[in-house]
């Protein structure tokens, strides 16, 4: 008794097997024989037409100009140029607050890792 059912439920799931290929099969069969229609190209979107375009506004050009700091030629809309401009932007104590920052992270770690040294067993 023990070696029919496992022999029953693979005979079950054979004969469910079969039976979708047969259904499958006799679906192909059908569909080579139907006539077939002519193919029709899929529809194609209409693009709207472009809205009209204003004419462009008239700029002035101004003239290439020399950098009030160092001299460089810039162009016309600049008054300095880059490397001037990230020198008056810069701190002059950035490299100051950079050190501080980095001995506070060094303290912090130093007290997280040494209460976990003490608190190990």
């Amino acid at each position: 008794m023990t070696t029919t059912f496992p022999a029953l439920a693979s005979l079950l799931t054979t004969a469910g097997a079969l039976a979708l290929m047969v259904k499958g099969a006799t679906r192909w069969r059908a569909a080579r024989r139907a006539p077939r229609s002519p193919a029709t190209p899929p529809p194609m979107p209409r693009e709207p037409a472009p809205p009209p375009s204003r004419a462009p506004r008239r700029t002035v050009a101004r003239p290439d100009g020399t950098c009030a700091g160092c001299g460089t030629p810039i162009p016309g809309t600049d008054s300095h140029c880059g490397i001037c401009a990230r020198k008056q932007t810069a701190s002059p104590d950035a490299g100051r607050t950079a050190l501080l920052h980095w001995a506070f992270t060094i303290v912090v770690l130093t007290m997280i890792y040494g209460a976990g040294y003490l608190l190990a067993p």
